[in-house]
């Protein structure tokens, strides 16, 4: 095989980041994923993570990809363990300035209760997102809309066609993510959890053809 280059950075790719087997390979500078063929297998769709769902008609593309994992469980703990101490912080300690005519706390005992209060509203909120939020990515006349809920989360965007420069499957520790690259530098996560390199091409050259298509 020979001298193989990133289509994205242009950077020589070593030969450990090649799989032949799979026809892939993965850039070591900027941890682009590309094909080395130009077809991707349709296979790949039945093979989607059960997180994720993906509804194609003629002219628009429709994918889904489910936030919760059983990792975010870790946040429940992470709840009753604030909520535990603020109960204990109200019991054995801002009850120490309270006697039977006089209540008063010192400012850093309140700011203090503001911490707690602030860091368990701000917890259950981010637990309810990782248990419910879904991204959604609407591919439709050469435009790509995103947004996440029910929970409102930033970062919902649509982008026109004409200020998206490519789409580019890239690896994010053990798992792949798609990035919209925009034209003037940007870049924009559009999925964060594909858990294979042929299932990110294979939404990247769904995405593409909708749009190239339009």
């Amino acid at each position: 095989m020979g001298d193989i280059n990133c289509r994205f950075c242009e950077s020589a790719i070593f030969e450990e980041k090649i799989d032949v087997a799979k026809q892939l390979a993965v850039c070591g500078h900027c941890d682009g994923v590309f094909s080395l063929v130009d077809d991707i297998s349709d296979q790949a769709d039945e093979a989607l993570p059960s997180h994720m769902f993906l509804e194609q008609e003629e002219n628009e593309l429709y994918v889904a990809e489910k936030w919760f994992r059983p990792i975010h469980l870790i946040y429940i703990a992470a709840v009753l363990l604030l909520v535990a101490g603020y109960v204990a912080f109200r019991v054995f300690v801002m009850q120490q300035f309270v006697t039977a005519n006089f209540k008063r706390y010192p400012a850093y005992i309140s700011l203090l209760q503001l911490v707690f209060i602030v860091g368990i509203v701000g917890l259950v909120y981010l637990l309810a997102a990782q248990f419910f939020n879904t991204t959604q990515v609407n591919v439709d006349r050469g435009k790509l809309t995103l947004r996440h809920g029910p929970i409102a989360w930033p970062g919902g965007r649509s982008i026109d066609y004409d200020i998206l420069d490519d789409i580019l499957s890239t690896k994010k520790g053990v798992r792949y993510a798609l990035l919209a690259l925009l034209k003037s530098g940007e870049r924009l996560a559009v999925l964060r959890r594909i858990t294979r390199p042929e299932q990110a091409l294979f939404i990247e050259r769904k995405i593409e053809k909708i749009l190239i298509r339009e």
